[in-house]
């Protein structure tokens, strides 16, 4: 059973993907820990910030998402927000593209920024590998406020998914409250990070 898993494991080829890298350290560790494993794992973020770093790790790192919003902090906050929208719209086309040439075992997502238009390019996702979900919130971003862009279409947005990985029981039981199907929710506890 172990060596099946390791040859899965060793044979598989994922992108894991954080556009604003809201949970840069969590990402790292599972990143390292899935190359460690013999897995091909590409972690697709924004740049790094300064003050943030990575573990040093054997899997490749891309600053796929918002180049110029990233750089420009100093916009005003409507006109940079604005920005990092359509660079988002064009970050996910470029992951398709990205998943066109590479064909990846899966794809797993940690966060959905917009989930309404993040919906429309996992639709496509979807028929070339499975796609994962990590939902750290079960109630969408903390139940803090956020625009209502995005908010909307979270629920659509996780039937996209053949697999969401929750990190507590309660959280599976939110998920099975909003209708979500029992055999597509894993729990797996979250670990304690070491920050690099």
């Amino acid at each position: 059973m172990i060596a099946t898993i390791q040859v899965l494991v060793n044979s598989m080829q994922m992108l894991m993907v954080d556009p604003s890298l809201f949970t840069l350290a969590y990402d790292d560790h599972l990143c390292s820990a899935l190359s460690l494993l013999g897995c091909d794992v590409t972690l697709m973020g924004r740049l790094l910030r300064p003050g943030e770093t990575f573990l040093p790790s054997f899997y490749t790192k891309q600053r796929h998402f918002y180049p110029l919003s990233e750089r420009l902090s100093a916009l005003p906050r409507r006109l940079r927000s604005t920005l990092k929208g359509f660079e988002h719209l064009i970050g996910m086309a470029n992951l398709n593209r990205k998943a066109s040439e590479t064909c990846p075992s899966v794809i797993h997502f940690q966060w959905l920024p917009l989930p309404h238009i993040d919906r429309v390019f996992l639709k496509i996702l979807r028929k070339r590998c499975p796609l994962v979900l990590t939902m750290h919130d079960s109630a969408p971003y903390n139940n803090s406020p956020v625009s209502r862009l995005q908010k909307a279409g979270v629920v659509q947005a996780i039937d996209e998914f053949d697999q969401i990985i929750v990190h507590t029981a309660s959280s599976r039981d939110r998920l099975l409250d909003q209708g979500v199907n029992s055999e597509r929710i894993s729990v797996v506890p979250h670990g304690v990070l070491n920050a690099p």
